[in-house]
């Protein structure tokens, strides 16, 4: 089995869905009606429109769970849902110095400060 490609990401509890800086390294899909942008407010009140999407390179989850939302950048960098993620049967499982996030007993992802 091969290891998926890196990708740094913060783990956010509040973020509605997966928010990602555009890269290269993954594969994205612009937008269109059939796969639709979103809209964000940021911290300084404006608004910025996703322009593109991806999977996030957690196989053992559905797509729904990973599909990211691409911007070409996030004052905050990429952003990983921990509600997205828990609604598809994972654990989230804070301390002060890290969060594991758990499906099917397997560690899906794992963080250390």
């Amino acid at each position: 089995m091969s290891t998926p490609p890196f990708f740094e990401m913060k783990v956010d509890s509040g973020a509605s869905a997966n928010f990602h800086e555009v890269s290269h390294h993954l594969p994205h899909q612009p937008t269109s009606t059939s796969n639709p942008s979103v809209s964000v407010i940021v911290p300084n009140g404006q608004i910025m429109t996703s322009q593109s999407t991806t999977n996030l390179p957690l196989p053992s989850l559905p797509s729904s769970a990973t599909t990211s939302h691409g911007f070409p950048s996030l004052a905050s960098g990429s952003l990983l849902s921990v509600g997205k993620i828990c609604d598809h049967d994972c654990t989230a499982v804070f301390t002060d110095r890290s969060v594991k996030m758990f499906h099917n007993s397997d560690v899906c992802i794992h963080t250390d400060k």
